[in-house]
C-alpha cells in the first residue's frame, strides 16, 4: 500500500508539471524576428563596448540602462516591448537558436569585414612610410 501511495502522488506531481516555457504565447506587441535580431545584436554590441569601458561592476550596471535607450530610441521601441519579445524568443529555443546564430554570422561578416580595412590600411601606410 506504501508504494501505491508513494506511486500515486510520483504520477500526480509528473502530471502537474506545467512547463511555462511552453505556455508563453506571443505577445500583441512582438518586435518581428528579424528586428528583434537585430536590436539585441546591438544591445549586446553595446553591451561589450560598455563592459570594456567600466571595469567596475557598479557603474557598468548604473550606465547599461540609460546606453541601451539609444538602442531603443533607433528601433523605435521601448524596454516593455522589448523585455517582453525576449520573454517570448526565449521560450522557444529553436528560434532563440537561430537568432543567436544570425548574430554570430552577421558580427563575424563585420568583423572580417573591419579586418580586411585595417590590412588594407596597413598597405596604404605602409607603402606611403617606405617611399619617404
Amino acid at each position: 500500500m506504501k508504494l501505491f501511495v508513494q506511486l500515486f502522488l510520483l504520477v500526480v506531481l509528473l502530471g502537474n508539471c506545467n512547463y511555462e516555457l511552453d505556455s508563453i504565447h506571443p505577445p500583441n506587441n512582438l518586435i518581428p524576428q528579424d528586428t528583434f535580431t537585430e536590436v539585441l545584436k546591438d544591445a549586446m554590441l553595446l553591451e561589450s563596448q560598455v563592459k570594456a569601458k567600466n571595469s567596475n561592476v557598479q557603474t557598468f550596471y548604473q550606465s547599461m540602462p540609460s546606453s541601451v535607450n539609444v538602442i531603443f530610441e533607433k528601433y523605435e521601441i521601448d524596454s516593455t516591448r522589448f523585455n517582453s519579445s525576449m520573454r517570448y524568443y526565449s521560450s522557444k529555443q529553436n528560434l532563440m537558436s537561430e537568432i543567436y546564430t544570425a548574430i554570430q554570422a552577421e558580427v563575424e561578416k563585420e568583423a572580417a569585414h573591419l579586418q580586411e580595412k585595417e590590412e588594407e590600411y596597413e598597405v596604404v601606410g605602409g607603402s606611403e612610410a617606405s617611399s619617404n
